[in-house]
């Protein structure tokens, strides 16, 4: 089975590895920076409930 992308990729002279590991790469930095400004939220959150705890 032939796929035309990595037929092109191939007469480009573009390896299909190099491609699939920059974007597994792009896919972990994204889910990494998802994680990230989750537990900043989480900090917000709990910050704003501590502060009005206090008053």
């Amino acid at each position: 089975m032939d796929f035309p992308a990595i037929t092109l990729l191939n007469s480009l002279g573009i390896n299909p590895l190099v491609v699939f590991t920059c974007w597994v790469g792009w896919q972990l930095v994204k889910v990494n920076k998802g994680i990230r400004d989750s537990i900043v939220d989480l900090n917000v959150r709990v910050t704003v409930l501590e502060k009005t705890d206090k008053n």
